[in-house]
């Protein structure tokens, strides 16, 4: 069942459906190959150069596509015993028109072939794209990136995935970005460090990109932050639910940012390397929660984006992680006109922190940034004690 369907084909709650068949599959493989718990098993976004050798953080293809309409291997991977991934989507992240043109937006990459073995004799699934690109279409300056599901492919640990790529031309090695929608499966201890119910409770570790969810489902995720936050602010300070006040986050106030706005602290010096951007320890009385990501840009082509992935962890060396979200699939949107701002927006179940711990966040990005340069908002609440900055 080899087909793909366009974004603009299958619903939110489709998209749910699919990706919540793909977590209780993975979990189920991870369980019966490995004989552990299933508590001893996370599922989490993948990061292609942790997970599979990349050279970079981001989507890239790996190899040259050497001649027009042949299949040829672009990566492989042998996986872990304890590692499983599974694929249900493909993005094409691309910029291929001029406004009005009437001209379809889409790479020059048309088939994807999930094949096993580092020969890729077996192959378990094989994707045609041009489907999902005659979808994104600019006609007055703005289009989005092609964006197609598919029936979820599965690897097991100790399995070698192998990505093959088909093209109507010849493509220059690191040249495109097509990322392959999926998910990791591993023991929890390997990159996020534990498990919670207090201030990570549910470990999974997955973003979502806006588009993917309702209205309804981003104010779910608001209210269980607000929820989780009151019941951690009674459990560690005794005081009653009716003492505390839920705000909004102040960077500059709560955080020592350097000022009102939601900047990158820190520059990046070496891309493709997970830097600390800012750390807090926060005051015995303040709880702070996350459960988003906002990235706001100027720019025109997706090659723009720089930042890809932010982690959050704890402690003054961020030692434990708590989540790790990988923002590419979240970048979708495409302006033809530079100085535009656009906003590429990626949900996660909360992440909270709690009074006297050091709440730590690193960034990756495919190259180096200037300090103070982009706007990467976390979007979170806070709680405190009525009096502290809300008087009554």
């Amino acid at each position: 069942m080899g087909f793909l369907i366009p974004r603009e084909e299958i619903s939110v709650d489709e998209i749910k459906a699919l990706k919540e068949e793909v977590v209780a599959n993975l979990l189920k493989r991870a369980v019966a190959q490995t004989g552990r718990p299933v508590t001893d098993f996370i599922v989490r976004d993948i990061f292609p150069k942790d997970d599979f050798d990349f050279n970079g953080c981001e989507w890239q293809n790996q190899s040259q596509l050497n001649s027009a309409d042949t299949w040829e291997i672009d990566w492989y991977k042998e996986l872990p015993d304890s590692k499983f991934v599974a694929f249900f989507g493909i993005q094409d992240h691309v910029m291929q028109a001029v406004p009005g043109s009437g001209v379809a937006e889409g790479g020059p990459f048309f088939g994807v072939s999930y094949r096993v073995g580092t020969n890729g004799a077996t192959t378990r699934e094989q994707i045609h794209l041009q489907n999902m690109q005659r979808w994104s279409y600019l006609t007055s300056g703005r289009g989005k990136n092609p964006v197609g599901f598919h029936k979820p492919v599965y690897y097991d640990g100790k399995e070698t995935i192998s990505a093959y790529l088909i093209g109507n031309a010849g493509v220059a090695q690191y040249a495109e970005q097509l990322e392959l929608l999926g998910m990791v499966c591993e023991p929890i201890g390997n990159v996020i460090s534990s498990v919670d119910k207090d201030t990570n409770p549910e470990g999974h570790s997955l973003g979502v990109p806006e588009d993917e969810l309702t209205l309804a489902d981003i104010k779910a995720l608001r209210d269980e932050t607000k929820t989780k936050l009151l019941d951690l602010y009674v459990k560690e300070t005794g005081k009653a639910r009716e003492s505390a006040v839920v705000r909004d986050i102040f960077p500059k106030d709560d955080l020592s940012f350097n000022g009102v706005e939601w900047q990158n602290q820190t520059a990046i010096s070496a891309a493709d390397t997970w830097t600390e951007d800012w750390s807090k320890e926060l005051p015995k009385t303040k709880f702070i929660g996350f459960y988003g990501i906002d990235y706001k840009k100027a720019a025109s082509t997706p090659a723009a984006w720089k930042y890809m992935g932010v982690r959050y962890a704890v402690g003054s060396s961020g030692a434990s992680t708590r989540k790790q979200i990988h923002i590419q699939k979240a970048l979708k949107e495409n302006i033809t006109s530079v100085g535009c701002l656009r906003s590429a927006r990626c949900f996660h179940r909360p992440v909270l922190y709690k009074g006297t711990e050091t709440a730590y966040v690193s960034l990756i990005a495919n190259t180096t940034i200037s300090q103070y340069y982009d706007q990467l908002e976390l979007l979170g609440l806070c709680v405190e004690p009525y009096g502290a900055v809300i008087s009554g």
